[in-house]
């Protein structure tokens, strides 16, 4: 078929073979699925400790988060700090992986991942017992995947040679497995690179916590301790213990930094809070 400048030529099967084809696209359909959701949990890296992705609790030698507080999903960082000190200015490293293999990605690139995810876990769906059932000696060869990832779809091509025979009858071969799934990986590329090209030259979210934190300050016991402040007439006592200091943050992160948006996204909604502290602190990117 033909699909946005992008030719893909699948073989077709012998009437006799088609339910033989049938079964392993069935088997590369499930694969492909398997390795779009993997590539998608992990921030664009399928196996992330295989590209150096650690999490170490809440270290600045991390390079990835988890999912969670006990979770075993780990989420490369595409933006990070080096080392964890800012005395002669803060410097960042870029983690994210390219879309497309180029000469020096080495395996890195999200086309290269899907393609190696696929020729080395395809195997484990396709059964030869399930040849053997149907009358025929089986005979696998080397396997190769080719990945087109465009705006709406991706494609996968694998090349495996399938040598079959039946007693008393000739050879026939199966050689090329081709389907298409239908995520929008292009796209969400496309605007995942925005984000962060967005969020780390104009420090937005930094800013906004920033905005939060002057917001929720003031010279009393039951707000955050302020950048700087003043009171008319007698200074009151005010102390703040630092326990509470940084559970009021953490409440307070968690309670607006979700009001993070992404502008014109399928998700956007657009929120008219009464609250002006609310609607200020709402990030449209």
């Amino acid at each position: 078929f033909y699909k946005n400048q992008v030719n893909i030529v699948a073989t077709e099967a012998p009437v006799e073979l088609q339910p033989l084809q049938s079964y392993v696209e069935h088997c590369l359909d499930k694969i492909a699925r398997e390795a779009l959701i993997k590539l998608g949990e992990h921030g664009g890296y399928i196996y992330p400790e295989n590209f150096g992705f650690r999490q170490e609790g809440f270290s600045y030698n991390s390079n990835a988060v988890s999912f969670t507080k006990y979770s075993d999903l780990i989420i490369p960082m595409w933006y990070e700090l080096e080392g964890n000190s800012c005395a002669e200015g803060c410097k960042f490293r870029y983690n994210l992986p390219y879309l497309n293999k180029r000469n020096f990605t080495m395996g890195s690139s999200i086309q290269e991942q899907l393609e190696f995810y696929i020729a080395n876990n395809i195997d484990k769906c396709v059964s030869e017992d399930f040849f053997k059932e149907r009358g025929y000696s089986v005979y696998f060869g080397p396997r190769n995947a080719d990945v087109v990832i465009l705006s709406d779809y991706v494609l996968f091509n694998l090349d495996w040679p399938i040598t079959l025979k039946k007693i008393n009858n000739k050879e026939t071969h199966l050689n090329n497995f081709v389907v298409v799934e239908k995520v929008k990986l292009g796209k969400i590329y496309k605007n995942a690179v925005a984000i962060l090209s967005h969020l780390s030259k104009n420090k937005a979210i930094e800013n906004s916590v920033i905005n939060l934190i002057s917001a929720f300050s003031g010279v009393s016991k039951d707000k955050l301790p302020p950048y700087s402040g003043s009171t008319i007439g007698l200074a009151p006592d005010v102390f703040w213990i630092k326990s509470e200091v940084k559970k009021k943050v953490k409440n307070m992160l968690s309670s607006y930094i979700q009001g993070i948006q992404y502008f014109n996204s399928i998700n956007y909604h657009y929120k008219d809070f009464q609250d002006p502290l609310r609607g200020s602190s709402i990030i449209i990117l």
